[in-house]
């Protein structure tokens, strides 16, 4: 055996195990085995009771913010009590929904295939964008062409650019 590990003894017979550190390992002491159970039991308790305090701090913020904002009887609206009495159901229904800017509530395909059908019919026709800036747009088949016949994808261009972009 190594000079550093010693064998274990009993633990029964040795009764409770020494504090002092041992003689051959400098620096090395035995753990006390002792579990402090009134000092779990005090922070438990003292835990639960700061728990119940913040518990009891917001019971009484909110209800003074309640008291604070309350509706005194009598200044009630006719039409807010009329609404109170209608089923939950029947109220829920009658909020509107958001207005959202450019959509219909209810689509209908009929606008959607009409909207398509005038974007179709731009594409295939010449058109001013925005005469003030002198924008412009042409059918989709002739800006192909228009592209394909520039000057990068001529003839002559067939030759492919070395790594770098220099032929």
């Amino acid at each position: 055996m190594s000079e550093h590990i010693q064998p274990a003894t009993d633990q029964r017979d040795a009764g409770p195990p020494p504090s002092e550190e041992h003689e051959r390992t400098p620096g090395v002491s035995h753990e006390s085995e002792a579990f402090d159970f009134r000092l779990i039991i005090w922070i438990g308790v003292g835990l639960a009771a700061v728990c119940l305090l913040i518990q009891i701090a917001l019971w009484w913020l909110l209800g003074g913010i309640e008291k604070r904002h309350a509706v005194r009887p009598g200044t009630v609206s006719e039409l807010a009590k009329e609404d109170a009495q209608r089923p939950l159901g029947q109220r829920v229904d009658s909020i509107p929904g958001p207005h959202l800017e450019g959509m219909e509530r209810k689509s209908d395909l009929s606008k959607i295939a009409e909207a398509r059908m005038k974007a179709e019919a731009k594409m295939k026709r010449y058109g001013w964008t925005d005469p003030q800036k002198g924008i412009i747009h042409i059918p989709v088949e002739k800006a192909m062409e228009e592209v394909l016949r520039a000057k990068e994808f001529g003839p002559g261009n067939n030759k492919k650019k070395a790594a770098g972009g220099k032929r």
